[in-house]
């Protein structure tokens, strides 16, 4: 059934009123688009993967995030708190950038633990906590408006 616009002047079945439908249906995708990227202009990387080859890949895309001026924040969680000892003994010029910035927002103190890493990832300087049973939690991040993405 089509929705008739008051005082539009046209059937439903002409081309204005198709154009008025398809102008209103474009106007709506570009607003939620335009929502979309600024709910984007907050995100936080989850890395989980204890691989330095995938962990990279979250240095380089938060590094590509904070140049285009979003707030990024990288969380190292499971066997990515490995790497912390692995990035830095290697001197991996990435590392040190994501440092520099201070991107790196919390290492997860319980897999830290688990993984006999805790007491170096402590003396490194870098936040060691977490809100959920010392793990950090997703919730902490979405209550503050970041968008969280787990790589």
């Amino acid at each position: 059934m089509w929705i008739r616009p008051p005082l539009m002047g046209f059937s439903n079945e002409s081309l204005s009123y198709k154009l008025f439908l398809s102008s209103l249906f474009c106007g709506m995708i570009g607003y939620i688009f335009e929502e979309r990227m600024d709910s984007m202009d907050k995100c936080v990387i989850f890395a989980f993967q204890g691989n330095p080859v995938c962990f990279v890949h979250v240095l380089l895309n938060a590094l590509d995030m904070h140049a285009k001026g979003k707030d990024v924040k990288i969380v190292l969680e499971g066997e990515a708190v490995t790497l912390v000892r692995k990035m830095t003994e290697s001197k991996n010029p990435l590392f040190r950038k994501v440092l520099d910035l201070s991107l790196i927002d919390c290492v997860c103190r319980a897999c830290s633990a688990t993984l006999g890493v805790l007491e170096y990832n402590e003396q490194s300087g870098l936040p060691v906590g977490g809100d959920m049973s010392n793990h950090p939690s997703f919730l902490s991040y979405t209550e503050r408006g970041y968008q969280v993405i787990t790589l």
